[in-house]
């Protein structure tokens, strides 16, 4: 966004030193992309976010965060429904068990709706030409470099999510930083609690076939 931002008003000089030196009516375009600097594809975006989380986990988290990548849209849906919707509408059951507001199955279809919105642009690869984006660069004055210069050299992709993730913790979410410690712990908690459930399910279904089959064997 910063990045954008700055664009807008460089652009806006710009054609305010260069009016009437371009013919009436000619429009420039820049496309604020980092397509040609400092891309990124899917795959690194969820590797870096396993990272991000393990640094910074969020104190108020019901259950460990989980990523996967499907090609298929039936495997995602069924994926959904149990590891989202199911979970949620047990979560929202619960709540309104202890006469709380029932909430998180309403932000599950919001960000499924996000999801199939945004779907068709995130799961293809897109190049944008930016050169006369990157060209604005060279119109801002040396004494203005720091403050609104926006190359993309020497940008790394994990410093940029660091800096968010510490942001959106503290400002958006209302965590302070001396609690990550907390969150970590909370989070050795939870991977032990996953363990332990799903040792329990595989038992159990491994206990009912062995049962079924045992059974079938008996009467045959």
């Amino acid at each position: 966004v910063d990045v954008a931002i700055k664009g807008m008003l460089i652009a806006a000089y710009k054609k305010g030193i260069s009016r009437g030196t371009k013919p009436l009516g000619e429009i420039d375009v820049y496309n604020s992309s980092s397509t040609s600097k400092s891309s990124i594809s899917n795959r690194k975006l969820i590797d870096l976010s396993q990272i991000i989380h393990k640094e910074f986990p969020i104190n108020e988290i019901i259950w460990l965060p989980s990523y996967d990548v499907t090609k298929s849209f039936a495997v995602y849906r069924l994926r959904a429904f149990f590891s989202h919707y199911l979970v949620a509408l047990i979560v929202d059951t619960l709540l309104r068990i202890f006469k709380r507001t029932p909430m998180l199955l309403k932000i599950h279809i919001k960000i499924h709706n996000a999801v199939m919105a945004l779907g068709y642009f995130t799961t293809k690869e897109w190049t944008f030409n930016n050169d006369k984006f990157l060209a604005l660069n060279n119109v801002v004055p040396p004494a203005d470099k720091e403050s609104f210069d926006f190359s993309f050299d020497g940008l790394e992709p994990i410093d940029y999510f660091r800096i968010a993730a510490m942001g959106g913790r503290k400002y958006l979410l209302n965590e302070d930083l001396s609690t990550i410690p907390n969150a970590k712990k909370k989070i050795e908690r939870l991977k032990l609690l996953s363990g332990v459930i799903k040792w329990t399910f595989y038992t159990g279904v491994a206990y009912y076939v062995y049962g079924y089959i045992s059974s079938v064997a008996l009467f045959s």
